[in-house]
């Protein structure tokens, strides 16, 4: 929530939202949403703050910045499938927990939506050591495991000039 006062307070003084944007490292529909929240308040540039704080104000403006899942329809959805998840997360990790959720008809979030979920509701199961399943190595010559990668830019000693460095990398298996 500093942030969102610090956001507030540039855009008082009369700073762009660019120049926000630039020195705070906050999106620009970010700070707009911020700022269309004050100014619908009837705060505006070169006035001052509210007399209790921006964080204060925003608590009473805006509830669901401190409690997304008051504003979010897509954490009311994932709040009633909340046993399907947790038994999911018994066994496996995050990502292949939603993998398995948007298989379900109607169910369809982002995974960002779902771990921002994770994060606020069932912050537990966020902690689990990574699951490792070991498995036997094939005979030899039944498994190649292939990889292809930017590495970087290389400059050629002779020219000066850069090229771009990419790599084909394939292992087989012993």
């Amino acid at each position: 929530m500093r942030d969102v006062a610090e956001i507030l307070n540039h855009w008082q003084a009369g700073r762009s939202i660019r120049a926000i944007s630039h020195s705070l490292g906050a999106s620009r529909p970010t700070i707009r949403k911020y700022i269309s929240i004050a100014s619908a308040h009837g705060f505006r540039v070169g006035g001052s703050p509210p007399a209790e704080g921006w964080q204060a104000f925003l608590r009473d403006a805006a509830p669901e910045l401190f409690n997304p899942a008051l504003g979010s329809a897509i954490f009311a959805e994932l709040c009633s499938h909340q046993k399907l998840i947790k038994e999911s997360l018994e066994h496996t990790n995050v990502m292949t927990s939603w993998l398995r959720l948007r298989e379900n008809p109607g169910i369809k979030v982002s995974y960002s939506s779902f771990y921002r979920y994770i994060k606020g509701h069932l912050p537990e199961y966020l902690e689990h050591t990574a699951i490792t399943i070991r498995r036997e190595d094939p005979p030899p010559g039944e498994e190649a495991q292939i990889d292809y990668a930017y590495l970087g830019l290389w400059q050629d000693p002779l020219t000066g000039k850069k090229h771009r460095i990419w790599v084909f990398v394939i292992v087989l298996s012993p």
